[in-house]
Order: C-alpha cells, then structure tokens, then sequence
C-alpha cells in the first residue's frame, strides 16, 4: 500500500511537472508571436515613413501653374508621366512593406502614390486607367524605365500582370468628381512624433489664419417679387451677396495656409523638399461626414461642429534628420498647434474616404478671397459692395 501511494505521488508529480513544462511553452510561444507582431506593427511604421526618402514627388511651390499653350497637349503629357510616377511609387511602396501582392485598396498608408494623377489641372480619369495605357503604352513604359533608372533603386522590371493589376486598383477606386481617394486604414502607418521646434515652426503659420481678417465671397442669384413680369415670367435676377471669415471656412483655411507654407519654402525658412497636401475627408456613403462618436465633431475649443459635407486640412510631410515627419494643421480639428495624422484620423468614422492633393495656387481660389475695406456690424464692404452673412446650417 505504501508502495502504491509512493508511486501515485510520483505520477502525479510528473504529470505536474509535464503541464508546468508545457504552460512555460506555451507562454514562451506566445510571447514570441506577440514579440513578432509588434516587430511587424514597427516595420510596417518604419516602412510607411521610409518610403518618403525614395519616392518621386511634385513639390509646392508658391508661382501659379502654368498655362497651357493653345496647340499643346499638356495633360495628355502630364497623365503620361503622372502614371509611369504611379507605377514606381506603387513598386517602392509594396517593396517597402515587403508585399508582392496588390493591396486590396489604398488607403493614406499609400499616399503620394496617386500625387501626379490628382494634382495635374486635369485630373486623370482613374476610371479609364487601362484604356488611357493601352493607348499611351509606349511612352509609359519609356518614362517608367527613365525614372526606374534614375532612382537608382535595385527594382526589377514590372511585368505585365503587375502593371494590370495596379490599373485596376485605381479604376476600382472611390471617387470626387475625377479626384481617386484614399480608404480608411485600419491602422495608421504613417505615425510620427512632431518635435517642439516644429511644432514652434508651424504653430506660428497656424495663428496667421486663425487671426485672418478675411473673408470669402459668394454671390448667387436672388428673384424677388420685383423681378417678375406677368406675362414673360422673371425678366432680371438680382444677385445676392454674402461673405464668411476665411478663418471659418476649412478649405480656405488650408488654401491660406499652404499658400503662407509655400512662400516660406520659396524664402527658404521651410525645407525646400517640405510637402503640402489639401486633405479632405468626404463620406463614402451618405451626405454628410461621421465623427468618430457622437453625432457631431468636437472642435479644439471643445464647441461642437456644424453638419459637415466634407473637411478639408493641410497634411505636410516634413524632411527631419534623415526622415520625415508626418502632421496635419488645421485650426478646426487640432487647434493652435499641429497635430499627428494619427489624432486627426481618431475623429472620423471609418465611413470615411480622405483626398491628398499636392498644393498647387489656384486664380480662382484666391480670387473668391478678400480683405473688406469696412465692417458694418454684421455685414463687411469690398469694393463698395455690401456683404451680408453667408448663411449656414
């Protein structure tokens, strides 16, 4: 008996001992793999900034495009380079997220890729993507192999299954008007910490449009009872005139202020490799855009946003001791300071499609803006016209 009860002892310190052993294992396997996947989360970080260094951009400038000759064909010209630019960002881009397959979509974890096709005066169709190749495929894939080479890139030759593959992901894409957008990413690559002395940088461009004394103008068409003719119906529209202080309209904010980021560039107190992009956020489905919680946007001076039917901020991508720097200004949603990509995209539900447009000055743009010569209680007057509010919901 006593031998017996010494034996099971024995058993059953062994069977102990065997489910210490394997829950050691076990916590060993999973650490690893949890080790594995935030090695991987951090490579993908680093590979989304890194490919910054190696891409091909259009960098802002502070001039107005040119304008095209009568006998020219210049967006033509543009699409061309604009899509072999695609192709070569595409191929940095999976190389540097170690990908061989296409991604499924694009989200802003790909921007820049698409700087060429949505910056031209033109916008290129994305919906005819494969048309517009077939038919220009010569001079593609000569530009293709001049700025493969020119990268000085170890890439091999994109074949064809790749290149069709990649047209069409962008006729696949959502879109504004020709304007390809960017999806929602699950999770954000493009992460970076901002410095002060950046922060300190652009805090300053922030506070010239927050203190902008501007203002936009509008001018619709107004019938009255006074206009009517009983016989031939309205004879004469009067035209109503109404304004909004530039500092309250996001998308001359942004305009304003990557035009003021331009002219530093140009006077060289910004770097001159620094990317200025138009950002803006539209629904994918329904009219209006979705915060993140709640109903309405909480703005940086905690009120509640208006109904938005889009967004629009200024995205930079600033070179910074060997890297770049990825942040968003926009005095709605982050205030008096810039802020990461990553805290503006934490306001927006994932039912949302983001535009990346490189800064380009715009004549009609700048001409809707103003500096009123008087204000009249509500109302402001430029150039002798009298303006009212601009009604908002």
């Amino acid at each position: 008996m006593k031998h017996l009860l010494i034996s099971l002892l024995i058993v059953m310190s062994c069977a102990f001992c065997t489910l210490g052993v394997q829950a050691q294992a076990h916590k060993q396997v999973n650490e690893a793999r949890v080790q594995r996947q935030t090695q991987n989360a951090v490579n993908l970080h680093a590979a989304g900034i890194r490919r910054f260094s190696y891409m091909r951009f259009y960098y802002a400038k502070n001039t107005f495009p040119e304008e095209p000759g009568f006998f020219s064909s210049p967006y033509k010209d543009m699409h061309i380079r604009a899509l072999a630019i695609y192709f070569l960002n595409m191929q940095i881009s999976t190389k540097m997220y170690n990908s061989s397959a296409t991604p499924s979509h694009l989200t802003l974890n790909f921007l820049g890729v698409l700087d060429g096709l949505v910056g031209a005066p033109e916008p290129f169709d994305t919906t005819k993507a494969t048309s517009f190749y077939q038919k220009n495929k010569k001079e593609v894939d000569a530009y293709y192999a001049q700025i493969r080479k020119e990268s000085k890139l170890q890439l091999p030759v994109l074949s064809q299954a790749q290149i069709n593959a990649w047209l069409k992901l962008l006729e696949n894409l959502p879109r504004r008007g020709k304007i390809g957008l960017y999806r929602f990413a699950a999770t954000n690559y493009l992460q970076t910490p901002i410095p002060a002395q950046e922060v300190a940088l652009f805090r300053t461009a922030l506070a010239k449009v927050s203190g902008s004394k501007q203002v936009v103008t509008y001018q619709t068409p107004n019938a009255s009872l006074e206009d009517l003719d009983t016989k031939i119906g309205v004879h004469s529209q009067r035209m109503k005139y109404t304004y909004r202080w530039v500092k309250d309209e996001c998308f001359y904010s942004a305009y304003i202020l990557g035009k003021n980021l331009a002219d530093q560039i140009a006077n060289k107190t910004l770097h001159k490799h620094t990317r200025i992009y138009m950002l803006s956020a539209y629904p994918k489905t329904g009219q209006y855009l979705q915060p993140a919680e709640g109903n309405r946007f909480t703005l940086a001076n905690g009120s509640s946003s208006l109904k938005w039917q889009y967004h629009t901020a200024i995205l930079v991508v600033y070179p910074h001791n060997g890297s770049h720097i990825v942040m968003v200004l926009d005095n709605f949603l982050g205030g008096k300071e810039p802020i990461s990509l990553d805290q503006w995209l934490a306001s927006f539900h994932a039912n949302t499609v983001f535009a990346a447009v490189p800064f380009v000055r715009n004549k009609k743009t700048e001409g809707a803006i103003k500096t009123p010569s008087k204000i009249l209680g509500n109302d402001v007057q430029v150039n002798g016209t009298t303006y009212e509010p601009h009604p908002v919901q």
